[in-house]
């Protein structure tokens, strides 16, 4: 729980997100909600989790190809959204504006961007 008051005084501190902060910030919101709701087991560790969220963060949620939007304000609320998150199944899933983050949600990486 520590982790999410650091990142939300960074959030707030720090002025507009911008998109290396997203998939940081998003990873570790994303992997301490897994982490208090006892779920984290799903990935084997803490660290297997962000690694994860990172990849779902870089190349779905917000992709860096030439082209695609970037809103910091959707960002920002996204990763908000995880404070306080129930600890339902579908409760990550269905924060909207995770998939407002950039009008290129899901599109295909650019050839040589690939996830490792």
């Amino acid at each position: 729980m520590h982790r999410m008051c650091f990142l939300a005084v960074m959030t707030i501190g720090c002025g507009k997100m911008d998109r290396t902060g997203f998939i940081s910030d998003y990873a570790t919101a994303y992997c301490d909600w897994e982490e208090s709701c006892g779920k984290i087991a799903t990935y084997g560790t803490y660290d297997s989790c962000t690694d994860e969220r990172e990849n779902v963060a870089r190349y779905e949620l917000a992709p860096g190809d030439d082209g695609c939007s970037f809103d910091a304000d959707e960002a920002e609320s996204c990763v908000d959204a995880f404070d306080g998150l129930e600890c339902q199944v579908t409760a990550a899933a269905e924060i909207e504006s995770c998939y407002q983050v950039s009008d290129c949600y899901q599109s295909e990486p650019e050839e040589g961007d690939a996830p490792t």
